[in-house]
């Protein structure tokens, strides 16, 4: 593995001294979906952390938690409110019909100004995709299209 991975707020260099195990924890540890990470919700919410927690990992919540904040039940990185995971197919969904059926680019656009998750780009692309109206226009050779 290279000695230097992207973490989710940018770069970071892990030591030399590290192992291939330790080194494979915390990628996959960044990786997990905020609202799937218990240890880091708690510490928004309740502001401490469990006395179980080794100090690798009350540094690894820490740095994490720094760009979230709870506020009225709600969840935000910087200023961007962060859906439930459940919530966000329908979110995109609804998004893109409002806008009127714009294709990826537009509705990801959007979705990106209101709203902060990871795999953002892959989820808005299957729901537009996966949009029978879309679907239908597209098949059907509509202006939009180039079929002037």
């Amino acid at each position: 593995m290279a000695a230097q991975e992207l973490s989710e707020f940018g770069d970071h260099e892990l030591s030399p001294t590290q192992s291939e195990g330790e080194e494979d924890h915390k990628v996959r540890s960044s990786c997990v979906d905020i609202w799937e990470d218990a240890d880091c919700l708690m510490f928004l919410k309740e502001g401490v952390l469990l006395d179980a927690v080794d100090y690798e990992e009350a540094k690894r919540i820490r740095k994490r938690a720094s760009n979230y904040c709870w506020k009225e039940q709600k969840l935000f990185f910087k200023a961007l409110l962060v859906p439930k995971s459940e919530e966000r197919v329908s979110l995109v969904r609804q998004m893109h019909e409002d806008l009127g059926h714009f294709r990826e680019q537009r509705t990801l656009a959007e979705v990106r100004r209101r709203y902060f998750w990871h795999n953002q780009t892959e989820e808005v692309k299957a729901v537009v995709k996966g949009c029978q109206q879309c679907q239908l226009v597209r098949s059907s050779g509509s202006i939009r299209s180039g079929d002037e």
